[in-house]
């Protein structure tokens, strides 16, 4: 395994002679197996053991300007990676409490750790869980006892989550995200911060997204990732291919599921993190998988048709597809806990 994969070998503690600082490392250690856009891993982890505390915040060198300019993408996926730690924590017997601060969270931790886990079921879902960004088996229909979990999940974040099984409207969502993806790929601005992101399936780094978690063989993968750097036209085969790819897996998938929220503002942005990856866990321990389009999502035309088309009352802030994968997908690479956190017991 790469260094860069290094943190998915994460396993649940056993040894209770342990640092409440080692133990809040180890609770960062789940908290980054979160997904985030373009897997960008906009975070950074305070650790302040003396003080029973933990503060997430943004972090703006990662915060992507041209398709995510608002931060909204960025603070989702500071609320998945907070929903990781808190279940995590929960395993370990800590309560969390939260106090949102402006351009994160402050988590106060309550409790002694119980080592090994209470339970380690979440923790091996977390450690398991990945994008599938392959179509899903439609023939496969998602059980009522598991569309509840997850209407129950997002009602907990005080989120609303419209869940669409019929084939009409999920045809018409698959449009809309056919022409949202033609929108953004047709920028040259978008294109240059892809690339950044779309790797090379031999890259050493730790953020990003390697061709292979878009079913892309090693000379796909590099050469998607030169032309996407390229100013001028975008080769037109390519940019249809692009919107296609996510068009037909939207048609392929039993289940789309659309999280909203009464406000576009950062502290219900990251309740729609928690609840988004709430259900992605709940996915994992139901056997399915989920992948996340955030296009349709972002681009506010396109927002604002899908909102009609639900006829929902809020804004719809996250969109996951969630089916029966018929291929596996690997991990993404992540900067390792270390890498993201630091220690400040100042009094």
């Amino acid at each position: 395994m790469r260094e860069n994969h290094a943190c998915w070998e994460i396993r649940p503690l056993s040894n209770p002679n342990i640092s409440k600082e080692e133990f809040y490392r180890h609770l960062v250690g789940w908290a980054i197996l979160a997904p985030s856009t373009h897997n960008a891993q906009p975070w950074r982890f305070l650790l302040r053991p003396v003080k029973d505390s933990i503060e997430m915040r943004l972090d703006q060198n990662y915060v992507l300007p041209i398709s995510d300019p608002t931060g909204r993408q960025s603070f989702i996926s500071l609320g998945a990676a907070y929903e990781n730690l808190k279940m995590a924590a929960n395993c370990y017997g800590l309560d969390c409490s939260t106090a949102y601060l402006s351009e994160g969270i402050n988590i106060q931790l309550a409790g002694n750790p119980q080592l090994p886990p209470l339970t380690d079921d979440l923790l091996l879902a977390m450690k398991n869980r990945m994008t599938n960004r392959g179509k899903f088996d439609f023939s496969r229909k998602i059980g009522l006892k598991f569309l509840r979990q997850i209407k129950d999940a997002a009602f907990i974040f005080g989120t609303d989550l419209n869940l669409i099984e019929d084939t009409p409207t999920r045809f018409a969502i698959a449009e809309l995200q056919y022409l949202a993806d033609r929108y953004v790929i047709a920028r040259t601005d978008f294109r240059k911060e892809l690339a950044e992101y779309l790797l090379p399936n031999d890259s050493i780094l730790g953020r990003g997204m390697p061709g292979n978690t878009f079913g892309l063989n090693d000379d796909a993968a590099k050469k998607i990732h030169e032309l996407l750097k390229a100013d001028g036209l975008f080769d037109p085969n390519l940019a249809a291919g692009f919107a296609i790819t996510n068009r037909d897996a939207i048609k392929s998938s039993p289940l789309i599921a659309v999280l909203s929220a009464p406000e576009d503002s950062p502290i219900w942005w990251i309740k729609i993190g928690q609840a988004l990856e709430r259900i992605a866990i709940l996915c994992e321990l139901e056997g399915l998988s989920l992948a996340i389009n955030a296009a349709l999502i972002e681009v506010g035309i396109f927002n604002k048709m899908l909102k009609m088309r639900l006829g929902a009352k809020k804004r719809p802030m996250a969109m996951m597809r969630i089916g029966y994968a018929t291929k596996s997908a690997p991990h993404s690479p992540r900067i390792n806990a270390v890498g993201v956190m630091e220690l400040n017991d100042a009094s």
